[in-house]
């Protein structure tokens, strides 16, 4: 093997993410570095990804980047919606909607939790992928990648990811 070579540190730089993601995308990285508070959020992010018409949703449901609030002073680094909160009516009303919309995807969340979680693997530990990746429909789900050291039933010692 011996020392890197000028070819292996040009490789490696493709392989670096770039700092600011290209426009239009979102990245989730380094989710078992997450705090226990914050895994529950990236989660239901990942399990909702893949579901037909959860992205159009999103789109939806953000708000314009491009509309007055983008265009504010920077001295005002909090937008006027923002600052009065719950005591806001129209900020209310709309906190109530979204929580009571949230709780469609709650079996979706189970689902990722049971498949994935529970069992200490990720989308990434699957054998195969089917390609092209379509994220408009449902996915076929091939059986999950299993360590060798996986035995059913039996919890893996988990003082190494604590």
């Amino acid at each position: 093997m011996g020392w890197p070579t000028n070819d292996d540190f040009w490789y490696h730089l493709t392989t670096l993410f770039p700092p600011i993601p290209p426009r239009g995308w979102m990245e989730l990285r380094v989710l078992d570095a997450l705090p226990r508070t914050a895994r529950s959020a990236a989660a239901l992010a990942v399990a909702i990804i893949g579901q037909s018409g959860v992205r159009e949703e999103i789109h939806e449901r953000l708000p314009d980047t491009n509309g007055p609030l983008a265009r504010r002073s920077p001295a005002r680094s909090t937008p006027p919606r923002a600052r009065p909160g719950r005591t806001d009516p129209s900020v209310l009303s709309s906190y109530a909607e979204h929580v009571a919309d949230s709780r469609q995807h709650v079996d979706l969340l189970q689902s990722f939790l049971d498949e994935f979680t529970a069992h200490h693997h990720s989308p990434g530990s699957r054998t195969s992928i089917q390609l092209p990746i379509d994220l408009t429909g449902p996915s076929p789900r091939p059986e999950p990648l299993r360590r060798p050291d996986f035995v059913p039933g039996v919890e893996p010692n988990l003082a190494c990811m604590q």
